[in-house]
């Protein structure tokens, strides 16, 4: 059977998608100096980072090793920092008066878990005949890392998907988003709770079909008019 990294692909293809976003909203950022696009600037630098320390290193030296275990915890530190400001907005927009403790908290608990773990045992990813990494992350350490990555994507994704907007294109948008912060959340965080290898296969295609329709609004973005970003913006209730 022929050799694919199916894992590392995925990985390695969402970050370049997440990048190309990154790149977009810095250019409107730069052209119309809103929030919106800040945000989202800022969590696909923080996310593509992540997705490629995922990648490149278990594509490169597919054998079990500790080092890849220590990226894996930062690789997923950065998912943390770069999602946490969506999950703000959202709690900022639903009037809940966490955010700012949520700011704080989230990091500092993600961060306490993953230096337990280390500290407990450092874990030496692999990837096997099938191309699928195993992370090796111990119970229950993973299931842990995996509610809070759940809730940190859920959350921006029921904002999304609930919120109010002004015109066809934001919509579209919206909805593509918040189903991106879904299946990336299940599919992303997913793949730590198994060994068992079509379940890890079915995790890592929800996360690839989750970017997949991400980088349709690659050709949203050039078929359809950009709409007033500063509407758009106080349509969706962003703000510090």
């Amino acid at each position: 059977m022929a050799y694919f990294a199916f894992s590392s692909a995925t990985y390695i293809f969402s970050g370049i998608i997440v990048s190309m976003y990154a790149l977009h909203y810095l250019r409107l950022f730069r052209k119309n100096g809103n929030e919106y696009s800040k945000m989202f600037f800022q969590l696909g630098c923080w996310v593509s980072f992540g997705f490629f320390l995922y990648g490149i290193p278990s594509l490169i030296y597919p054998e079990a090793h500790q080092w890849k275990g220590l990226l894996w915890f930062l690789a997923s530190f950065c998912i943390v920092i770069g999602t946490i400001k969506p999950t703000q907005v959202a709690l900022i927009a639903w009037e809940n008066k966490f955010d700012k403790l949520a700011g704080l908290a989230i990091p500092s608990v993600a961060a306490l878990i993953f230096l337990t773990h280390i500290f407990t045992i450092i874990p030496s990813p692999y990837t096997d005949n099938y191309g699928l990494i195993h992370w090796g992350i111990i119970y229950p350490f993973n299931f842990i890392i995996f509610m809070t990555g759940i809730l940190i994507t859920a959350i921006p994704a029921v904002f999304l998907f609930t919120a109010e907007v002004t015109g066809k294109k934001a919509a579209i948008k919206k909805t593509i988003f918040s189903i991106t912060f879904l299946l990336g959340g299940l599919g992303g965080w997913g793949n730590i709770l198994t060994n068992n290898a079509a379940l890890l296969i079915l995790s890592w295609s929800a996360m690839f079909f989750g970017f997949l329709l991400l980088g349709t609004m690659l050709i949203i973005e050039m078929v359809m008019k950009e709409p007033d970003l500063k509407k758009e913006e106080q349509n969706i209730k962003i703000s510090q």
